[in-house]
């Protein structure tokens, strides 16, 4: 029952925590580069997988609790490397 007001950069974060992570072909290295997506109709950014969040290289509007990311490989965006649930 609160409205707060602020300036868009307000609503970006530099990283999202994520539980329930699935990969396709065995989980990578800590700090691994790859391509998140958090809606099916929005593009792709770069970050670096963690082993409880992703880093974004630059903030991304935020993603809300129980949303899944898809994580793509930066070498070839058709494929799919795995996804998790954001926190």
């Amino acid at each position: 029952r609160r409205v707060v007001v602020g300036e868009a950069a307000d609503a970006r974060a530099a990283s999202v925590s994520l539980t329930g992570w699935t990969w396709v072909d065995g989980a990578p290295a800590e700090g691994t580069p790859v391509l998140a997506q958090s809606s099916a109709h929005g593009g792709a950014f770069p970050g670096r997988v963690h082993r409880d969040r992703i880093d974004f290289a630059e903030p991304q509007r935020l993603v809300a609790p129980g949303q899944t990311l898809a994580f793509y490989d930066p070498g070839d965006p058709e494929v799919v490397l795995g996804s998790a649930v954001a926190a």
